[in-house]
């Protein structure tokens, strides 16, 4: 068994004068608007946790209240979940209906195009369910390498998939930024298909979910250096959004770091304490 340790902060920028992004994690998220930065931390037992990183659109607040929408819509998802069931592997499109139901409300409310992506993790029994819709990202950090678990839902990862153009290329382009995939879609415009990922977890996992503030900023290649440094969790999700903020700054970052680590129970105790008696013992033999 594992023990789940978490770390996540959200942050606007340089350039965006409100802070559109927003996360949940184990029952937190930035309730406040007005809020410019928000941080959680901590420690999940028991191997279950949901986590979400969601990157609100449309300014004016609108892209705040959507994003707001998304992560309350998920507590109160968490909160009334039935015993032993695990929403986003069992019934995942409940939520997702739920939430885009809420945000295509707001649309009209506000009388204008808004709304939000969606990034999260789901963690139960041993394995995690990866779920997003739109651009936000889901990487894992598994030995030494660094593996995108999500799909960006977006014109030009689909322009990249057919040989259209080149990553390189898609970082100055100007469509970088439209997505075809996002909670405030109406049913009748399209039905939202949400990209999913199941795998069983592995001690020593470290889990990242973000928004394009950071991914904007700052490469897989630097994202794997912090990711595999000695630093804390804590700093490292810190030391990310500072290097995306210090590179520019031009959107919303918001960064949420999850590792898996051993349980040391006392049988794991017990282990390390007669593994280490019978290799001092076996020394002694041989001299």
């Amino acid at each position: 068994m594992y023990t789940l340790h978490y770390a996540a902060l959200t942050h606007p920028g340089r350039v965006p004068e409100n802070n559109e992004d927003n996360f949940y994690i184990n029952g937190a998220y930035k309730s406040n608007l007005k809020a410019a930065c928000f941080q959680a931390k901590g420690t999940a037992d028991g191997g279950r946790l949901t986590a979400s990183v969601c990157d609100g659109m449309g300014g004016y607040a609108a892209g705040e209240e959507a994003s707001l929408i998304a992560v309350r819509t998920m507590a109160e998802f968490c909160k009334n979940e039935k015993a032993g069931e695990v929403l986003f592997r069992d019934r995942p499109m409940d939520y997702v209906n739920e939430a885009n139901a809420r945000i295509c409300q707001l649309r009209e409310q506000v009388g204008k195009p808004t709304g939000s992506t969606l990034t999260v993790m789901e963690f139960a029994d041993g394995a995690f369910t990866a779920m997003n819709i739109g651009d936000s990202r889901i990487y894992l950090y598994r030995d030494g390498a660094l593996i995108q678990l999500s799909t960006d839902h977006s014109v030009l990862a689909r322009m990249i998939r057919m040989g259209q153009i080149t990553e390189e290329e898609a970082k100055t382009h100007p469509l970088r930024h439209q997505i075809t995939q996002h909670f405030g879609i109406r049913p009748e415009e399209m039905v939202l298909e949400p990209a999913v990922v199941q795998e069983e977890v592995q001690t020593g996992d470290v889990y990242l979910l973000c928004s394009d503030g950071l991914t904007d900023m700052v490469d897989d290649e630097e994202i794997l250096q912090y990711l595999g440094s000695d630093l804390s969790l804590t700093e490292k999700v810190k030391q990310l959004v500072q290097r995306a903020v210090d590179a520019g700054g031009r959107d919303n970052i918001t960064v949420v770091l999850i590792e898996a680590e051993e349980k040391r129970g006392i049988w794991t105790k017990l282990r390390n304490r007669f593994s280490r008696q019978g290799t001092g013992k076996g020394k002694e033999d041989e001299g």
